[in-house]
């Protein structure tokens, strides 16, 4: 695997090195979470499909870090 290689896969966009809002920046990221949160959901119910029980595990947890961290940053742009 490449950088190059990565970036084509990736479904999180580069974010190009320009400054702006703080708050402009949160929503970024929020969006981000939301992708990786609806991703992590889709792997569980995978896993849960084929009885994998430890990736079962594994996304519970992220899962609830993810919930987490977006509650968190709905909070800060409310």
């Amino acid at each position: 695997g490449s950088l190059k290689g990565a970036l084509e896969l990736a479904k999180i966009e580069e974010r190009e090195e320009t400054f702006g809002k703080d708050l402009d920046f949160v929503s970024i990221v929020q969006k981000d979470f939301e992708y990786l949160l609806a991703l992590t959901l889709e792997v569980k119910e995978e896993a849960d499909k084929k009885g994998d029980d430890p990736t079962v595990d594994i996304m519970n947890e992220f899962t609830a870090y993810y919930q987490k961290q977006l509650w968190m940053i709905k909070a800060t742009l409310a």
